[in-house]
């Protein structure tokens, strides 16, 4: 079919074996998102901490062969790699819109989920959903496919009883109601990475990367125009929003809950 030409010919040309956690190692080094658990199909479940996002932060390149690697890994931890699927917990503790919301990112994810891994992914569960993710919900769906949006389980706070139909207790995380006694450590990429030339990070590298991370965060503030406008939902409800252009083309979009008093100053 059309879907799995288009796969093939991406990755004859990308080779997204080749990547590995030294091509994105700022990624790996912050921790927001790893594997812990299995769904009850046996999946891999990917675990993304969104409020650990820092949009001013990231490298839209390296942040998209870090999404390819995740993929790639998964592929590896399915029972059959050739018919599995992963589940993906996007859990939104934590989480500031004006800082972790990132709509670049998320066009880069939904381009290549549905058209270079199709039909890879069981679920996405959207874990303490609110009214401001449900707004940003109708800017980001228009990026997702069709057929991932049917995956999408979208959770509030009360969501350990629907997590528990798709991924059993033992396999969850307790922050999500499990009993999984798994706790991340960053060079685990490393131990997933079944790449024979991989090695271990020397703490210069590591050193190197944190750096080139703060070095992009300054770089982007330095030629951003930000632009803030308040608008009122309902009566006693008003939310604030901003979006900063950065460099030429690479626009942050935020959403944020705004107080009558702090409005009214």
């Amino acid at each position: 079919c059309e879907l799995l030409r288009k796969s093939l010919e991406w990755e004859a040309e990308m080779k997204p074996q080749s990547i590995t956690p030294h091509s994105c190692l700022n990624c790996v080094l912050d921790s927001k998102i790893f594997f812990a658990g299995a769904d009850r199909s046996g999946g891999p479940v990917l675990v993304f901490m969104a409020g650990r996002h820092d949009k001013f932060m990231r490298d839209i390149n390296e942040h998209s062969d870090f999404f390819i690697l995740a993929m790639e890994t998964a592929l590896r931890k399915m029972k059959d790699p050739h018919l599995g699927k992963l589940t993906v917990i996007y859990d939104r503790k934590d989480f500031a819109p004006s800082q972790n919301f990132d709509l670049a990112l998320i066009k880069v994810m939904a381009n290549i989920l549905p058209n270079y891994y199709p039909e890879r992914l069981a679920n996405f569960v959207v874990l303490r959903a609110n009214l401001v993710f449900h707004t940003l919900w109708k800017i980001v769906s228009p990026f997702v496919d069709a057929r991932t949006k049917q995956k999408v389980h979208v959770l509030g706070s009360d969501f350990e009883k629907s997590l528990h139909r798709l991924v059993p207790s033992e396999h969850l995380l307790p922050i999500h109601g499990g009993t999984l006694a798994y706790e991340h450590d960053p060079l685990h990429w490393f131990d997933w990475c079944e790449h024979p030339q991989v090695s271990l990070p020397s703490e210069d590298e590591m050193r190197a990367a944190l750096a080139a991370a703060a070095a992009h965060s300054v770089a982007v503030a330095a030629r951003s125009c930000e632009y803030t406008a308040v608008g009122e939902v309902s009566a006693g409800d008003v939310i604030g929003w901003d979006f900063s252009v950065a460099g030429s083309h690479d626009i942050q979009f935020g959403l944020r809950m705004l107080s009558a008093d702090a409005v009214s100053e």
